[in-house]
């Protein structure tokens, strides 16, 4: 009895993935066909030729380790998702085949041909949105699967990192992150802090980033067009400005102008209260986690405080700082930081000295 020639090659397709309707993660295998005995005689045209199709974690391909993927199907190639196939993400399988004829006879297995499992990732936003109006805020859909459709865990934090570019492609060096990672589905930005300028097209990604460390590949880009001015150019209003502080002796007083514009130079109606919050810090450089507040949400245009109750240590720089915020919700970014030095009340400081020679006795 001739036996028929063992499978010539076996191709993995790597690194691709078909979704489906249903979000499943396909790849694709193939293999050259098998038309001849081991002998090189062609196999009859009477004869039917199928394949069977394992894959296994042993590199040797032992009996006990095989495990079948397809089976008797005449095509030479074949389409699977990891996942259903129960492929251990993140390790290396191995794929073998075995082609069968109708009357019984098999070939031996082909070739092992190493794969390695891409580790589940998940899903990328999809559904991204900018406002129509300021304040400016991106958004997206919730990501809730992987990749291959499964449900993300309960356990597992999902958050996402927005990004901007003026590059329509995307491209790495050209991103710029706003903020930091977040788990909400949208985010605000002023525009003109991020750096972007009026009438700039640019084009906003986002990425789902598990607590776990998987990430997703970037969403598509989302095209918006920089309102003139800034990024926040209609009804955002300016910032404090002109802030000065007036020295006592044991209380101080802090006081600004009013604010009566937006940041497009429109004024702000009459029918919209304006209030301010104003905050204090030892960072120069004005970071979120060091403002401490002086006051908030407050109609006046100065306050009076102690700078000892305050929490500010005698002969200590500090600087302060104060947004305007209007009565329907919109508020500007901080001011620029006002440089002060605390004279606390104390003992006076010794004063007269001389220096004289002492007397012998």
């Amino acid at each position: 009895m001739r036996s028929h020639r063992a499978i010539l090659l076996l191709i993995l397709v790597m690194g691709v993935s078909f979704p489906l309707s249903t979000s499943a993660e396909q790849r694709h295998v193939t293999w050259t066909p098998v038309n001849t005995y081991e002998n090189g005689t062609p196999i009859g045209a009477d004869k039917n030729l199928t394949y069977q199709l394992y894959w296994s974690t042993d590199p040797g391909l032992s009996t006990g380790s095989l495990r079948t993927l397809v089976s008797s199907i005449p095509e030479t190639s074949y389409t699977f998702d990891p996942t259903e196939a129960g492929m251990p993400r993140g390790q290396t399988i191995f794929f073998t085949a075995q082609s069968v004829l109708n009357t019984g006879e098999k070939s031996s297995l082909s070739t092992a041909t190493a794969w390695n499992v891409p580790v589940l990732v998940p899903s990328s936003p999809s559904n991204i949105m900018t406002s129509n109006q300021a304040p400016w805020q991106v958004s997206w859909d919730a990501v809730t699967t992987y990749t291959d459709g499964t449900l993300i865990g309960t356990g597992k934090a999902i958050l996402y990192t927005v990004y901007w570019t003026p590059d329509i492609w995307l491209e790495g060096g050209s991103l710029h992150p706003i903020g930091s990672p977040t788990s909400a589905t949208s985010l605000s930005f002023d525009s003109e802090l991020a750096g972007m300028t009026g009438y700039q097209t640019v084009y906003f990604t986002v990425k789902t980033v598990l607590g776990t460390g998987e990430d997703s590949s970037f969403s598509g880009a989302f095209a918006w067009d920089v309102p003139l001015d800034g990024a926040i150019a209609s009804e955002t209003p300016i910032s404090p400005e002109n802030m000065v502080v007036t020295d006592s002796s044991r209380t101080d007083n802090l006081s600004w102008e009013p604010v009566t514009r937006y940041k497009n130079g429109k004024p702000i109606e009459s029918g919209k209260k304006v209030n301010y919050d104003i905050y204090w810090t030892t960072d120069p450089e004005l970071s979120a986690d060091s403002l401490t507040p002086l006051s908030s949400s407050t109609e006046a245009t100065s306050i009076t405080f102690d700078p000892s109750a305050s929490g500010m240590k005698r002969n200590q720089r500090v600087y302060f700082t104060g947004k305007s915020k209007l009565s329907t919700g919109e508020e500007s970014s901080l001011s620029p930081a006002i440089s002060w030095r605390v004279s606390n009340s104390g003992p006076s400081a010794p004063s007269n000295g001389r220096v004289s020679r002492k007397n012998k006795k």
